[in-house]
């Protein structure tokens, strides 16, 4: 088995981010993350990474944006499958 992949060196740990998800979201994204050998903190982070672009420019049109009120994003869960590309 290859060595899990760590963020890289510098990153702020004092203060982390908590990350809520559902069940099978969880479920999910432990599976990624133990099929590309990687940690569950570095798969939350390349999917801040790469998510976040999108996140900024779907906020200008709300039939994109997630619903921040506490109900569930718009946009699909599933997305968190590419990763694993």
């Amino acid at each position: 088995m290859e060595p899990t992949k760590r963020n890289p060196d510098g990153l702020i740990s004092k203060k982390p981010i908590a990350l809520r998800l559902m069940p099978a979201e969880l479920a999910q994204a432990k599976k990624v993350a133990s099929e590309n050998h990687t940690s569950l903190s570095c798969l939350a982070r390349e999917a801040f990474l790469k998510g976040l672009p999108f996140v900024v420019s779907s906020a200008a049109t709300p039939s994109l944006a997630a619903d921040l009120t506490g109900g569930e994003a718009s946009a699909s869960p599933a997305g968190l499958s590419s990763l694993a590309a």
